[in-house]
């Protein structure tokens, strides 16, 4: 079963090797939007939640990919776009062929955002639900022993 950090680690390092891409953080929302050594573009994952359904638990990440833009400047947001959403495709391209331990809803709304929180931004943001197959043997289960 992979962990919640083994899941981090494959997306962190996905990103970061991608081409378009120049900086990965992973941490909220906020927190992202605090850092200003950024290098755009840049990839974002924000762990959300996890929920266990029957066999499986399901890992929720909010990925927002963006770079830096002018202010109404729409030919080059529009191309700020364009660019986020190939390597979103790129991304689900990975995911359905790797041979990871774990799967992906193959479902989800890529939502564009404009943040000008510090620097002007925009791109795409989406949900991705990653699930692994739950342990459900109790003899799996670490128990302290009384030695």
């Amino acid at each position: 079963m992979l962990t919640l950090n083994n899941i981090k680690k494959i997306l962190v390092d996905w990103f970061n090797n991608h081409a378009q891409i120049n900086s990965v953080y992973y941490e909220d929302d906020f927190n992202c939007n605090a850092e200003r050594n950024i290098l755009y573009p840049v990839c974002n994952i924000e762990y959300k939640y996890s929920n266990i359904n029957d066999r499986t638990v399901n890992h929720v990440f909010l990925i927002a990919i963006g770079d830096i833009t002018e202010p109404d400047n729409h030919d080059m947001e529009d191309e700020v776009y364009s660019d986020s959403l190939q390597v979103a495709e790129d991304f689900f391209t990975f995911l359905q062929n790797a041979e990871l331990g774990f799967w992906f809803n193959k479902v989800t709304t890529l939502t564009k955002f404009v943040d000008d929180t510090g620097d002007r931004v925009c791109g795409v943001s989406f949900y991705l639900t990653i699930s692994t197959i739950r342990r459900q043997n109790w003899c799996d289960t670490p128990i302290k022993s009384n030695i």
